[in-house]
């Protein structure tokens, strides 16, 4: 999934689909964990492939897709 800048996930938790910046993902062996923003427009920071933040929560995620 290098190569490609975003994904979609799924959160099971909330049982709803986004779009995620692959920098934003951690791979932990077969599980991938999403680092996300508590505040802000996220749609923008999403849309502009923002860095993520050290303080951002961690929240499981399955992906879906894979975009370039």
């Amino acid at each position: 999934m290098a190569s490609n800048q975003w994904v979609v996930g799924f959160f099971e938790k909330e049982n709803k689909y986004s779009v995620i910046p692959y920098n934003w993902l951690i791979s932990c062996g077969n599980l991938w964990i999403s680092k996300w923003p508590k505040t802000g427009n996220v749609t923008e920071l999403i849309q502009s492939l923002a860095e993520p933040v050290i303080d951002w929560p961690t929240y499981p995620v399955k992906i879906v897709s894979e975009y370039f």
